[in-house]
């Protein structure tokens, strides 16, 4: 969080004397899925084998996930903190060892991930049009848990950390109506292993009145995280999207 606060602090002095303070908060309905591979093997020194998310685990249909978002601008700086969570659960056929589950065991699969970032960005105005260069931290918490023939073994494939994520933000006021596109990344390789996170939301917007806003919107998550975790080799290479629908108010 020491970037984002930086950030905040080095655009302090850029406000202007009579910058208005305005707040928007956010809730939606979000329409999300699941696409993508997930893999865990006991011990370490040889990858996991990637499984298809629909085949082996059954996961992969529409779940109904909450969505909300605050945002502060105070002119030049603008802060906001958003989050989901998501749920998907299903049966499969594995077509490769999970943990202690052999290949081609029927099985039942929990996939759960809350994602909350916070977002700190300095807003560069160019008559309607805004782009806004920044830093963000991406808490990720997510478990993929497996259950064997008759329920067990059951094992679990679980991280959540921060992220750092380089954050390029552009968006059009017209009046009645504005839009806006976030886009976050990270990257990092090392030698026993790598993470990736790409982050991107779409909403556009109308102002129903003064204080009150209808949007939609699109969310776009994709991780890749592989390596050697806890005496385990995990691999994880996903996608969670979907479409938004949802109000808001602004002060």
């Amino acid at each position: 969080m020491r970037p984002l606060l930086f950030a905040l602090f080095a655009a302090a002095p850029l406000l202007p004397s009579c910058t208005q303070f305005r707040v928007e908060a956010k809730a939606a309905y979000a329409n999300l899925a699941l696409d993508g591979d997930l893999g865990y093997r006991n011990g370490t020194g040889v990858p996991a084998v990637p499984q298809d998310s629909q085949a082996a685990y059954g996961l992969g249909d529409d779940q109904a996930s909450p969505y909300a978002r605050v945002e502060a601008d105070l002119g030049v700086p603008l802060l906001a903190v958003s989050g989901f969570t998501f749920e998907d659960s299903g049966s499969g056929v594995l077509t490769a060892d999970f943990g202690d589950i052999a290949s081609g065991s029927a099985v039942t699969s929990n996939f759960d991930l809350t994602n909350v970032k916070a977002l700190a960005a300095l807003q560069i105005r160019l008559g309607p049009v805004t782009l806004a260069p920044g830093l963000a931290a991406s808490y990720i918490d997510y478990e993929h848990a497996v259950r064997g023939p008759g329920g067990a073994p059951r094992n679990v494939n679980a991280e959540d950390g921060v992220l750092p994520l380089a954050v390029l933000r552009a968006g059009v006021d017209l009046g009645p109506v504005a839009a806006s596109v976030e886009g976050g990344y990270f990257e990092l390789d090392l030698d026993d292993g790598e993470a990736k996170l790409l982050d991107v939301e779409a909403l556009f917007t109308f102002h129903a009145t003064t204080h009150l806003d209808v949007f939609v919107g699109y969310r776009h998550f994709a991780l890749q995280d592989s390596g050697d975790l806890n005496g385990a080799a995990v691999t994880a290479d996903y996608t969670v999207s979907g479409f938004l629908i949802g109000g808001g108010v602004r002060f």
